[in-house]
C-alpha cells in the first residue's frame, strides 16, 4: 500500500506538470497540505531552455527573496532515463531554494525516442544554460553545483566528471564558451558504471536507452560511465543512497573509488530508506537528506574565498 500511494502521488506530480499554471493552482488546493511543496519567493515555470529539432525542453527556476547573487543548483530528475519529469522534484527544489539557492529544475530528452549520448548532451547543455542565465534570476554563475536522483544522479556525475569531453557536444551550445564546469556535485542513488546492471537486466532494456546492445558498442557504454573519468581533480561530491536501495553497492563503490584516486567526496546513507526516498519531500528522511545536501552546498559554495 505504501508503494502504491507513492506512485499515485508521483503520477499526480507528473500530470500537474502538464497543466496550465491556473489549473495547477486548482490542483494544489485539492492536495492535502502535508503533501504540498513549500512556497518560494520567486518561481519561473516551464522556461524553454533549448529546442533541438523543434522539441521544446523546459525547466523551472526558483529563487529566494533578496538581491543575491545566490549560488545555483541544477537539479536533474530520475526515471531510468525513460520516465518522469522535473515535476517529481518540485518539493525538493523549493526546499533548497528556501535555504538560499537558485534552483534550476530541468527536463531532458528521454529514451526510447532519444538515446544515452543525447541525454548526456542535454545534461551538459542544461548546466551551460543555467550558468549563462544565472544572473537573470539573481544567481551567481561562478558558484554552481549539479545534482540529481537515480538516472539524474548518473547525469550529475557525468557533468562532474566528463564535462568538456568533445564526444558529448552540449545541446544548444552557448556563445559564451560552453562552460559546463561546476564547483560541486550531489549524485543521489546514481549509476556510475553499467557492467553490473547489464549482467542483471536484459539487453533489450539497454538497447532502448543506448540505441545499441552493449556488445555492439562497448565504447559508448564506457564513455557514458562516470567511472571512466575518475581522477583527483574532480569537483567535490556528496554521494547519497538509501540503506535498502537497489543501487546501494554502486554508490558505496563510487565513494570508495573517488577516495582511492584522491578526489574530494563525502558519503551519506539514508537509514531504512529505499531508492525513492528523496522524492517524498514531506517525509522526515527526505528532509534530513535535503538538509545534508544544503550543509554540503553551504560548505562548497558559500564559504569565503
Amino acid at each position: 500500500m505504501r508503494y502504491r500511494m507513492g506512485w499515485i502521488i508521483l503520477a499526480g506530480m507528473f500530470f500537474a506538470g502538464c497543466m496550465t499554471p491556473g489549473m495547477s493552482r486548482q490542483i494544489d488546493d485539492l492536495v492535502p497540505a502535508v503533501f504540498r511543496p513549500e512556497k518560494v519567493a520567486h518561481y519561473a515555470r516551464d522556461v524553454v531552455w533549448a529546442s533541438p529539432s523543434g522539441k521544446k525542453l523546459k525547466l523551472d527556476v526558483s529563487w529566494p527573496e533578496g538581491e543575491g547573487p545566490f549560488p545555483v543548483l541544477v537539479w536533474i530528475h530520475g526515471g531510468a532515463w525513460e520516465d518522469f519529469s522535473k515535476e517529481a522534484n518540485v518539493g525538493l527544489a523549493r526546499y533548497i531554494t528556501n535555504r538560499g539557492y537558485v534552483v534550476v529544475n530541468v527536463n531532458y530528452r528521454t529514451a526510447p525516442q532519444f538515446q544515452m549520448k543525447t541525454i548526456v548532451e542535454d545534461a551538459f547543455g542544461a548546466v551551460i544554460w543555467a550558468k549563462d542565465h544565472a544572473a537573470d534570476y539573481h544567481g551567481d554563475p561562478s558558484r554552481v553545483a549539479v545534482a540529481g536522483h537515480s538516472a539524474g544522479g548518473h547525469l550529475a556525475a557525468m557533468v562532474a566528471t566528463a564535462c568538456g569531453d568533445p564526444y558529448f557536444p552540449p545541446t544548444d551550445p552557448s556563445t559564451k564558451g560552453n562552460d559546463c564546469s561546476v564547483q560541486a556535485a550531489i549524485p543521489v542513488s546514481g549509476v556510475y558504471e553499467f557492467d553490473s546492471l547489464i549482467r542483471e537486466e536484459s539487453g533489450k532494456r539497454w538497447q532502448r536507452v543506448f540505441g545499441v546492445l552493449p556488445e555492439e558498442d562497448p565504447e559508448l557504454y564506457r564513455r557514458c560511465s562516470p567511472r571512466s573519468y575518475l581522477r583527483a581533480d574532480l569537483p567535490a561530491q556528496l554521494v547519497l543512497w538509501g540503506e535498502e536501495d537497489f543501487l546501494r553497492e554502486q554508490n558505496e563503490k563510487w565513494v570508495a573509488e573517488l577516495k582511492e584516486v584522491g578526489a574530494p567526496v563525502e558519503g551519506y546513507m539514508a537509514l531504512g530508506q529505499d531508492h525513492l526516498w528523496p522524492t517524498w519531500h514531506w517525509k522526515k528522511p527526505a528532509q534530513d537528506s535535503y538538509d545534508r545536501m544544503v550543509k554540503f552546498l553551504d560548505e562548497q559554495l558559500k564559504r569565503a574565498p
